[in-house]
């Protein structure tokens, strides 16, 4: 009887002994700082980095503060626009990277005028793709829609 008890008091320390790590939840996602625009039902739009998201609220820094907003209040989350001038520049590197490895003693003129058109063809490009995400959505807002079929 006592083998018994014994080995009934080995397994319920074994027991003790185990974490319980299912019954927590974090209280932040892993998120790395990123810059977004948060939409509220209730007013302005919200700009700043995103810190913190959790199943409650969402966590920003805006203007060097911390700034809480509960989730039940946010319609989206979108990371900001990317903005059309980098697609210019990086459009610009292409000729120019040309000019500087194939071309040392060619015109200037005419690598200007590719430079100048790569260049468009790159903020052009960009404007059309702002790699703008949607990193949330809430309950959708009331709406009114018509379809018309044919």
């Amino acid at each position: 009887m006592s083998v018994v008890r014994s080995a009934v008091a080995a397994l319920v320390l074994m027991l003790m002994a185990v974490p319980a790590g299912a019954q927590e939840t974090p209280a932040c996602q892993s998120i790395s700082p990123v810059r977004v625009t948060v939409t509220t039902t209730a007013g302005p739009s919200i700009q700043g980095t995103l810190l913190c998201l959790t199943g409650t609220e969402v966590v920003l820094t805006t203007d060097g503060q911390l700034s809480t907003t509960p989730l039940s209040t946010v319609r989206r989350i979108d990371t900001r626009a990317d903005p059309a001038w980098d697609g210019a520049v990086k459009g610009a590197i292409i000729p120019l990277i040309m000019w500087a490895v194939f071309c040392h003693n060619c015109d200037a003129e005419p690598m200007l005028r590719a430079v100048a058109g790569y260049a468009a063809i790159g903020a052009v490009w960009d404007s059309l793709d702002t790699n703008q995400k949607r990193l949330y959505s809430g309950r959708p807002a009331a709406a009114v829609a018509w379809r018309l079929r044919f």
